[in-house]
Parts: structure tokens; sequence; C-alpha cells
């Protein structure tokens, strides 16, 4: 057992101060039953009426777990209120842009506003998803009213007609449906991507193929389709097959026009028209290969950017030689601790450690063993305080210590004990032997205090220790 788990034992409950009023005992168990509370049975609501019976250890956990649930559900309760009361707001917001005031807030404002909201969702990445998805939709939707409008002029026949619409509206909501109530989110692809090209590649021969009046529309809408594989999560290689199945299925509904109506056939027209789908539908596959390649390579190097980025904030938040946080890292821990003390009044130390005579260390036996005493301390530290202590490296030989929710007294037995339990020689070989010590300043945040105020009366205690002859520790 090291030394700072025996002062922790020692101190009781880490610095935190007795119920007033009550024995330190009975503070003691109290604190233990509630701080062990978020473990009890998730059903301690529905125990408050026999909790009232049981000694007050067992009823004080009870009534905290109950509490910790209901905190809990109340947390989560309200991200979603935030989340519904922002999407209202987008909404709200979409609706002044397009519609103006007027009538902002009439029935039919609010019922496009729930409308958006059940629509989308709550999921930030699915409600991008579908907003992908409805933009194909209106493709989907104008095509259809193209189609329509060309059945009321006679260009098309109207079974012709509804065969097409009915497979572009069935594929929509099918994937729609999907994606909207979370059928895809354990696939690969959740939005689907690939099926939905592939899809509106169907969809456009499809019509190449029933409606004749519209065959010259085909290259420009394959293009649109293999426009949403270039810019979607698709890999290289996908997007080259999306590009290969269109040319095929182009060739297949031209020979199955060809051989299915051969008197009605213009076969010059669409053997004009496949060459050119042969000519360009590959180019096209080939630019949105390079294109996805450029993208995957960016998004490596953004990978490789934010790991070099974390890699240089571990390097700057550490000493190079210890391994411990350095003096940049400490104050910015220190900060944080002190905005807790100002809000939940929890007690916390602060100590800087340095070695005795380290000067005397590196002018007579170098400066390799003066490294070697500043690694053996760092380590000995290490080993004796853990999280959610903080041990830094300040400079040169000095040290510091954050000792999160503990009591002066508390602080003053640990350190002593960690102290006392250090020993390091230097010397040898026909060198005199020298041990090493260390002073210690401690000192305990009170309220009103700044970030300079704890280290000055840090400082003043460690050099209180110097004086009155080094090797202890010394309060301020």
């Amino acid at each position: 057992m090291t030394g700072y788990t025996k002062g922790r034992e020692n101190a009781g409950v880490r610095g935190d101060s007795p119920i007033p009023g009550k024995p330190e005992g009975a503070a003691n168990d109290a604190l233990r039953s509630l701080k062990c509370a978020s473990t009890h049975s998730v059903d301690s609501v529905s125990q408050w009426p026999q909790s009232l019976f049981l000694p007050s250890p067992e009823r004080a956990s009870i009534c905290a777990g109950g509490c910790l649930r209901l905190h809990r559900w109340w947390c989560h309760t309200k991200t979603k209120l935030l989340t519904l009361f922002a999407h209202a707001m987008q909404a709200s917001l979409a609706w002044l842009i397009f519609f103006g005031h007027r009538g902002a807030l009439s029935p039919t404002f609010v019922s496009f506003t729930i409308l958006m909201v059940s629509v989308l969702g709550f999921d930030p990445p699915q409600r991008l998803r579908l907003q992908r998805t409805l933009i194909a939709g209106l493709i989907y939707l104008a095509s259809c009213m193209a189609i329509a409008l060309g059945m009321a002029e006679g260009l098309t026949t109207v079974s012709a007609g509804v065969a097409v619409m009915a497979y572009e509206l069935a594929g929509f909501l099918t994937f729609f449906i999907a994606i909207r109530f979370g059928l895809t989110r354990r696939l690969d692809d959740p939005a689907l991507t690939l099926p939905q090209v592939l899809h509106g590649l169907g969809a456009i021969v499809l019509a190449y193929l029933l409606i004749p009046a519209g065959r010259n529309l085909t290259l420009p809408l394959l293009s649109l389709a293999l426009t949403f594989a270039l810019l979607s999560k698709l890999t290289p290689r996908q997007t080259t097959y999306c590009g290969l199945a269109a040319a095929a299925m182009l060739v297949v509904a031209f020979m199955a026009s060809y051989l299915g109506r051969p008197d009605t056939a213009d076969v010059a027209q669409e053997a004009i028209n496949l060459i050119m789908a042969a000519l360009t539908l590959p180019v096209f596959s080939s630019v949105a290969r390079q294109v996805k390649e450029w993208r995957e390579k960016l998004d490596e190097q953004k990978v490789q950017l934010h790991k070099l980025i974390g890699d240089l904030r571990e390097l700057a938040a550490r000493d190079e030689l210890t391994g411990l946080v350095n003096r940049r890292a400490m104050n910015t821990a220190v900060l944080e601790e002190l905005m807790r003390f100002k809000r939940h009044q929890r007690p916390f130390c602060l100590a800087i450690l340095d070695i005795d005579n380290f000067k005397r260390i590196n002018d007579q036996f170098g400066h390799h063993a003066g490294d070697a005493v500043l690694l053996a301390l760092a380590k000995h530290l290490t080993q004796h305080f853990a999280m959610p202590d903080h041990v830094a490296r300040w400079g040169g030989e000095e040290f510091v210590i954050l000792l999160p929710e503990c009591a002066l007294d508390d602080a003053i037995r640990m350190l002593d004990a960690m102290r006392a339990q250090f020993i390091h020689v230097i010397g040898g070989d026909g060198e005199p032997a020298c041990g090493v010590t260390f002073s210690t300043g401690v000192t305990q945040a009170c309220p009103g205090d700044l970030l300079t105020h704890i280290l000055e009366r840090a400082d003043v205690a460690l050099y209180q220790a110097k004086r009155r002859g080094k090797n202890q520790v010394v309060s301020a």
C-alpha cells in the first residue's frame, strides 16, 4: 500500500469536513452511503415508502439513488426539449424567410413547424441523411410533373408514364422510411447512397425505354445522378461502378427498344445518343474517381493533422525529462479546481516541493546525477499520488502537487509520509555518498483566493521549510 493510500485512509473522507452537530463516524457513514447511492438498485424510487423504516444510512442511500435517477431523467428530457426548441426555431426562420412575417403565428405556421420536426427527426446525422434524400425526392417530384405534362400533351402513354412515376416514388418512399425510422443505422452506409444512386440510374433508363419523347434528356440526367455519387461518401471504385452500370443499362435499354419495336426506332439518332453516352459517362466516372481519391487523401491528411495537433498539445503539456505535466498544464488544472472550489466549497491543497542542495549535487556529481535525482523523485511522486491528484514539474528542481478535495491537515500528513519514504542516494565509486532530501510548502485554498495568492502562500511555506533546516513539510 502506497503512502498516498495510507494517508488517505488516515485522513478519513479525503478532507471532507464532518457534518455539524453529528459525530464524525456518523458523518463518514452518511457520506459513504451517499457516494455508493449511484450503484444502488435502479428501483430505488419505488422503495421510498419502505425506506422510512430503514436505518439512517440505508435510507440516505435509497433516497440519494432515487434523486440521482430523477436527475438523469431530467437531464435527458431537458436535452430533448432543447433540441425540439432548436428545431422549431430553425423551422420558424425558414418559414419567415420564404413566406414573410405575415401570419407567422397562424395555424399553418404551427403545422409547418410540427411537420418539419416530425419528418426530419432529432438526430443530426440522420437529419442530414434525410435532407439529402429529400433533395432526391424533389428531383423525382419534378420528373413526375414533367411526365404528367407529357401525358396531358399526348407525348407518352398513360401506362408508361404511370409505370415510371410509380417506380420513382416507390423507391424514394422506401429509402426515406428506412432512413427515417433508423432501419439503416447499423449498416456501413446508413444513407443508402449506392442503392439510391442505382435506383436513380434505373429510373432514368426506364424512362428512356418507355418514354421515347424524353430520350434527349437521358445523358444530362445520368450525369446528374452520378453527381450524387460524386458528392457522397462512396469509394472511388463504387463511383466507377456506378458509371459503368449507367452505360451498361443504357446499352441494354437501347437494345430492348430496338428489338421490341424495330419499325419505330430511330436507329441513327439512338446510335448517336448511345455513342455520346459511351464517351461521356466513362470520362465523368474517371473524373469522379479522381475527385473521390483526392477527398480520401484530404480526409486522411485531416486525420493525421488532428493526431499531430493532439501529439503537439501533449508535448506542450509534458515535461521532456520526467514525463510529468508542465507548469502551463498545472496552471490550467489549478484554475479549474479553483472554479470548482468557488462553486461547491470543496477544499483543496497545493504543495510546492524543492530538492535540497540541488545545485551542489549538480556541481559535485554532474548534471547526469541531477537528472537521475529528478527522475527518481518524479517516479516517487507518481507512485504516491494518482488521479484526481496532479503532479507537475514546476521548473528546475521544483515540483507542484495539486490535492483536490483534501483538507490541510490531511495534506500535511500525506506529504510528510511521502517525504519520509523517499530514499535516494547518489555517489559511490570512491566518492562520498550523499542522501537526497526535499522540502515542501503546502497551503489550502481560501474563499476569494486567486491562483497567484495560492502559489505565493505555498512558496512562502517552502522558504520557511528551507530556513528551518530543510527536509520537512511546512504549511501556510
